[in-house]
């Protein structure tokens, strides 16, 4: 089976609020392509992509929410590894 990636109009939306150093959230029905599109435009890009749908990944949100901000947000987060 060959499986054929579908464009979609959320792709340009995505890498827009990504560029604006925005926090993003895709919400959805199930199998419509969420993670797809996701994986698709950060690929190579060395961001932290968490599913909420794997325990481990909600610990890891869970954790960072309960720190406390650092000076330069911006330049924190980028720098974050898990």
């Amino acid at each position: 089976m060959i499986l054929t990636y579908l464009v979609r109009n959320a792709e340009a939306r995505l890498k827009d609020i990504l560029a604006e150093d925005k926090v993003g959230i895709i919400l959805g029905a199930r199998q419509v392509g969420k993670t797809t599109l996701v994986e698709r435009v950060l690929a190579g890009k060395g961001a932290v992509f968490l599913n909420f749908d794997i325990e481990l990944d909600k610990a890891r949100f869970l954790a960072a929410a309960a720190l406390a901000p650092a000076r330069d947000c911006a330049r924190s987060a980028t720098r974050r590894s898990w």
